[in-house]
């Protein structure tokens, strides 16, 4: 189910659509060649806006998902996103980078013990 943004929300929004998005051009959407899909609707279609353009606007960007109860913060860059299981600290995107960093501190671990029993 995709967010829902109230009247105000949706005002909100559309002024950071026309400040910032870079897929918009007069209300037109460059991408698609065609009226910004975003500017006309109530509900999160589009995905650049909500990862580079709502961010933006942290206090927005918390109203429209405190609806959802399944929403979390990413640890590592404050992202909103729905979790997959109750244990999920990361988005998606930082899940890979983290996963490697602790990876390679546990082999450092492990290299440094191997090197103390000789």
């Amino acid at each position: 189910m995709l967010p829902q943004m109230t009247p105000r929300q949706r005002i909100r929004a559309n002024k950071l659509i026309r400040r910032l998005c870079a897929n918009c051009m007069d209300g037109e959407c460059v991408m698609l060649d065609c009226e910004c899909p975003q500017m006309i609707s109530y509900t999160l279609l589009c995905k650049y806006f909500k990862k580079a353009v709502l961010p933006v606007d942290k206090e927005l960007e918390s109203e429209i998902f405190k609806n959802r109860s399944n929403t979390s913060n990413c640890q590592r860059c404050g992202t909103v996103f729905s979790p997959s299981n109750n244990s999920q600290k990361y988005c998606i995107d930082c899940k890979k980078y983290v996963c490697r960093e602790q990876a390679r501190f546990r082999k450092q671990k492990q290299r440094s013990m191997s090197r103390n029993r000789h």
